[in-house]
């Protein structure tokens, strides 16, 4: 929970379920499909939120940011490195990509490291 001026604020991240097996890391971009989150599949589908962790596969269970206007570490497709300010585009499997393909999902608020950003979801 956090504090802004004497007003409690509860930080969007809720646990959704996934099905067993779920391939989901850290850093993944989500989508809702038939009662779970799974890797954003297709750049037209709407992107749900972000992964903080990677998936329990006992619980059947991932952390989810889900929400807009604070930072979040995005996993990049291979060999991209965003620059602050670039947007952020479905590359495939729930990473991104900087070349336009549908919508952007985000905008890079630092330089690309180890195979993630740091962005602000749009």
């Amino acid at each position: 929970m956090l504090t802004y001026g004497g007003v409690f604020r509860e930080v969007p991240v809720v646990p959704f379920a996934v099905a067993s097996g779920s391939t989901l890391v850290r850093g993944m971009v989500v989508e809702w499909n038939a009662g779970v989150v799974q890797p954003w599949s297709v750049g037209t589908n709407v992107p749900f939120g972000v992964c903080i962790g990677d998936a329990n596969l006992l619980t059947l269970t991932a952390d989810v940011y889900c929400a807009k206007g604070a930072s979040v570490l995005i996993k990049c497709a291979s060999g991209i490195i965003p620059v602050p300010s670039q947007l952020l585009y479905w590359a495939a499997s729930g990473v991104v990509n900087v070349t336009v393909l549908n919508t952007a999902v985000a905008k890079a608020i630092g330089t690309g490291f180890n195979g993630f950003v740091e962005a602000i979801l749009l």
